[in-house]
């Protein structure tokens, strides 16, 4: 597998794993899965389970990155998942767009760019 395909599984992965726990939590009692863990059994979902799946996912993709490149450079990839969930959360949730949001998420690809293109 090339390396900007274990890059985009990396951040694909952490950016669904939190749009899953966001739905899990906006949609109390959906696909809920009735086991007995305390006060944690309120959150107990699919959406969370698959949440869980997708971070380790994504962390397998993570570590497969860092052994083979420099950590400031998959450090700095991992900026785009801010990016990424602000465009969820418009996109899925019908969250708004701050002009300093939209602001903050291009100078983080402006300088993302700088720093992968050096």
């Amino acid at each position: 597998m090339n390396t900007i395909a274990i890059f985009f599984l990396a951040l694909a992965a952490n950016i669904v794993a939190q749009i899953a726990y966001k739905y899990a939590m906006t949609q109390p009692g959906a696909h809920h899965i009735n086991i007995s863990l305390g006060f944690l059994s309120q959150y107990a979902s699919w959406y969370v389970v698959a949440g869980i799946m997708m971070q380790v996912i994504g962390l397998g993709a993570w570590l497969l990155l860092l052994k083979h490149h420099d950590l400031i450079l998959v450090c700095l990839v991992a900026t785009l998942i801010p990016v990424g969930l602000m465009l969820a959360g418009y996109f899925i949730f019908g969250e708004s767009l701050s002009s300093l949001g939209i602001i903050g998420a291009s100078l983080i690809m402006v300088g993302l760019s700088l720093v992968v293109v050096q």
